[in-house]
């Protein structure tokens, strides 16, 4: 993996960059058309087993990211180089992804009993030519470092536990790793936590023990 080119710079997403991160999703899979019409709304987006989601637009879902944004309710980090957006990393509160509905969420007896305090790192986008440059590494520590900022105790990322090491259904290799790798959380000091097949969630925690203070 090469070096982080020195002029990348980190910005958290904020209502004011909310045009940034639209246009950069807009234009950002150029490999991976099967994906543009996402614009990061998968995560907010319940009753995937249902196919709810395959029933949405591009249209529906940049009008849903857009007013999350406006609204201050998504958050993640965002990646610039000479004044362009070249990477995004959305990170929110669990509670706050409705996907995880489908997990057993909302029910009791499956519902972790520790939600209210865990963070989760659910996206990665790079564009082509930035990409295997550690961008996604340093999109990551920031992510944490946010998340820490808002209050939680934990960060889980939620990597296939099989890495694609090739293209398929039309997809690239970058599309089908979009959640990270076990290895890009474990560099980072995540550690494994739970299997959802075919997710292995990974935790990581973002205070001391007893309130201390942020890990950093």
């Amino acid at each position: 993996m090469a070096d982080v080119p020195a002029d990348v710079t980190l910005r958290r997403l904020t209502p004011q960059l909310g045009d940034d991160l639209l246009g950069f999703l807009g234009s950002a899979f150029p490999d991976n058309p099967h994906w543009a019409s996402c614009f990061c709304a998968f995560h907010h987006v319940s009753n995937h087993s249902d196919g709810e989601w395959g029933k949405r637009s591009a249209e529906q879902n940049r009008e849903l990211r857009t007013r999350l944004i406006a609204e201050g309710r998504t958050h993640g980090v965002l990646a610039y180089r000479d004044g362009e957006v070249v990477g995004w990393c959305h990170a929110d509160p669990r509670v706050d992804l409705n996907r995880f509905e489908d997990w057993g969420d909302l029910d009791p007896a499956k519902r972790p009993p520790d939600i209210e305090r865990i963070g989760a790192i659910v996206c990665f986008v790079v564009r082509p030519g930035m990409r295997r440059q550690g961008i996604a590494k340093r999109l990551l520590e920031e992510a944490c470092a946010l998340l820490a900022d808002m209050g939680l105790e934990f960060a889980e990322g939620y990597p296939q536990a099989e890495v694609a090491t090739e293209a398929r259904d039309g997809l690239s290799v970058e599309a089908l790793n979009y959640q990270g790798t076990p290895a890009l959380y474990a560099a980072a000091g995540f550690a494994p936590h739970m299997v959802v097949e075919p997710v292995a969630v990974m935790r990581r925690p973002l205070r001391h023990p007893g309130g201390a203070g942020p890990i950093l």
